[in-house]
Parts: C-alpha cells; sequence; structure tokens
C-alpha cells in the first residue's frame, strides 16, 4: 500500500485499502490500456442499483499551500458491463483550518 505524505499538516490522512473487487477491475482495465498504470491510492467506492464507482488519486504534489494531484473515477452504470474511466488534473489549497 501508498501512502501519501504531502508535507507537514496538522492531520494526517490515511486511505483504506482497496478492496479486492476494485483492485481487479483496476487491473483489467489497465491490462487493456483503458486505465493508465500509475501508483493509484484509492479513496473510496459506491455501490447501488444504477452504479458502481470508485474514486483514486495519483501524482501528488504539495507547493506551498496548494496540493495537485490526478484524481480518477472509475464508473459503470448498471446494466451495462462496460466501464467508464475519467482522470483529471485537480488542485486542493490546504491553508490554516
Amino acid at each position: 500500500m501508498i501512502t501519501p505524505t504531502v508535507g507537514h499538516s496538522s492531520s494526517q490522512w490515511v486511505p483504506e485499502e482497496e478492496p479486492p473487487n476494485w483492485y481487479e477491475v483496476r487491473q483489467e482495465l489497465m491490462s487493456t490500456n483503458r486505465f493508465t498504470d500509475s501508483a493509484w491510492i484509492y479513496v473510496e467506492s459506491l455501490q447501488s442499483e444504477k452504479v458502481l464507482a470508485a474514486e483514486y488519486l495519483a501524482d501528488v504534489n504539495r507547493i506551498s499551500d496548494t496540493v495537485n494531484f490526478n484524481g480518477a473515477l472509475i464508473m459503470r452504470r448498471l446494466p451495462s458491463p462496460e466501464w467508464v474511466v475519467r482522470i483529471f488534473p485537480m488542485r486542493a489549497l490546504c491553508g490554516k483550518g
């Protein structure tokens, strides 16, 4: 498991372990070049009657009070068998508080 370390902070976030079913989905998508082979960190997932979805982050880089990273969403709208992958460059502003 990769634990992100982003500078000094008054609180530390430790990601959950990636569930085996999401690990398998991610590996399958990477093997077919539909998801980049990066050091993705599992954030969370949800399952409902209409959708399966998981969020990941990678390439975390802190500069001053800003954290830049790539966010990824893996989603499948049921009953479709097709997975959709979206990767977004993201930024978090981490000021006091």
